[in-house]
């Protein structure tokens, strides 16, 4: 009974993969169709378009083109929904959808292309008409004609130049040629107006392609460098035979200098990158990966909280020091250990510049919804992690700054404040104003000065001087 149940399982599980490898072999198979007939009539020579014999020969290979798509099985929706309705994903679903449209625009190309083609390919032969012989105009000259005397022309008078009527074959041949020559323009001019439609088409799905290979290309290098740090400097740091060579302020505190790096590496490394990757062929379901992984991109929050104390750990030991200069020597880096602290920071915010150039090519297009989605949570997540880098540079507080609520935003403003006047003890406004870094929290507005010479995020530095409790704020 286990070994019936057991087979019954497994033929289950084979049934359900040979489904899915169908499906993915006919979204591939319709890719590449679609590849293949924009290549088609983009290489198609504008001087074999004009020619009957050139036009027949194209005509002949873009019906070859579309004749060849029902051989991808996707021309009956009910017969599809029926074969893998129950293995069908939101995912694949997507993907199956943006193929379909995009199969349906080169089809509609190529239509397009065949009406124009047929114009030249296919020309209805002309009746011949009969024509009137014009009448021949005698040559004779009588000979009073000869003998009449010659009159002079009077001075300031014009030649008067005989004027010709134009035969009516004259008239014909010229009206036909006319007409060819209207017919290879408007046929030429639907030819580039094809093009052009088909330029755009391709260049948004080249340029979504591309963005999608940058953000999969610049990941790969962003998990090779954490990965190089943690094996490099991390990992050296609990090598025997490197603990001679580890300045005295940097033993035992390899947490404080890397914060959690190891957990945004397994992050990237297992999972995150693996995403995107099998969003490669479908770059506009990418704005899913996002979604699905906001909660963990929250870590990066951690680390940078900790930062401060990484980078004053750092400085403290210099980057000169025997153990940094050995591990960068091994590794072959050109930058030392701070450079690439920085790195994880700096990965964070490209993020949302590479969904907003995704977005921009992906209008009214299929996931669009999800990219907006996914540009705006990271855009939280950056102005989270900007905050905090803002917010742990505070220096002089003696309150806990948990106690005051969440950060709800923060920024430089001019403030002006009143004062008593010496002699009258009257209060008065300053008439300068001073320039501050305000962060207002849920429970407390904080009055900063911004250290001279911090202009950099990573190296800014804040002074506190003064404070105020929400629920004191006077209202107006």
């Amino acid at each position: 009974m286990i070994c019936q149940q057991y087979r019954e399982l497994v033929r289950t599980r084979n049934e359900l993969l040979r489904k899915l490898r169908d499906l993915q072999e006919r979204i591939d198979k319709a890719n590449k169709w679609c590849t293949k007939g924009v290549d088609l009539l983009a290489n198609q020579q504008v001087e074999k378009f004009q020619t009957q014999e050139g036009a027949k020969v194209m005509l002949q290979d873009v019906e070859g083109l579309l004749a060849s798509a029902n051989d991808l099985k996707l021309n009956n929706p009910r017969e599809f929904r029926q074969a893998f309705d129950s293995v069908m994903t939101l995912e694949s679903k997507a993907s199956v959808q943006e193929v379909l449209k995009r199969m349906e625009d080169v089809q509609d190309m190529c239509k397009k292309r065949m009406t124009s083609l047929k114009k030249i390919a296919i020309k209805a032969s002309r009746p011949v008409q009969p024509v009137t012989p014009a009448p021949v105009v005698s040559q004779t000259v009588s000979v009073e004609q000869k003998l009449e005397p010659v009159v002079k022309k009077k001075p300031g008078t014009r030649k008067r130049i005989p004027t010709f009527r134009k035969t009516r074959m004259e008239s014909v041949k010229k009206t036909g040629l006319e007409d060819e020559d209207n017919n290879t323009d408007s046929n030429i001019y639907e030819h580039k107006e094809t093009l052009h439609s088909l330029s755009d088409f391709d260049a948004s799905y080249a340029k979504r392609g591309h963005v999608m290979k940058e953000l999969i290309e610049t990941e790969k290098i962003y998990v090779e460098e954490v990965k190089s740090i943690l094996e490099g400097y991390a990992a050296e740091m609990d090598n025997l035979d490197m603990q001679r060579l580890i300045p005295e302020h940097l033993a035992g505190k390899k947490d404080q200098l890397f914060g959690n790096m190891d957990d945004i590496y397994m992050f990237h490394h297992d999972v995150f990158l693996r995403d995107l990757q099998n969003c490669e062929n479908t770059p506009t379901l990418v704005g899913r990966c996002f979604l699905d992984r906001r909660e963990e991109f929250q870590m990066y929050s951690d680390y940078c909280q900790n930062k401060p104390r990484s980078e004053a750990l750092r400085q403290e030991v210099g980057d000169n020091n025997p153990f940094f200069q050995e591990c960068q020597r091994k590794l072959g880096h050109k930058l030392s250990l701070g450079a690439y602290l920085l790195k994880p920071v700096q990965r964070i915010t490209k993020y949302q510049l590479l969904l907003r150039e995704m977005l921009k090519h992906t209008q009214n297009d299929i996931g669009s919804s999800e990219l907006k989605e996914a540009l705006d949570a990271m855009q939280r997540v950056v102005k989270y992690v900007n905050d905090i880098m803002h917010q742990i540079a505070i220096t002089g507080f003696s309150g806990n700054l948990s106690d005051q609520g969440k950060l709800l935003m923060q920024g430089s403003f001019s403030i002006w404040t009143e004062h008593k006047l010496k002699k009258e003890k009257l209060k008065d406004l300053r008439f300068k104003p001073m320039q501050r870094h305000v962060f207002l929290y849920q429970k407390l507005i904080m009055f900063c000065k911004k250290k001279e010479g911090s202009s950099n995020i990573d190296k800014a530095s804040y002074i506190y001087k003064s404070s105020l409790k929400v629920t004191h704020m006077p209202t107006w």
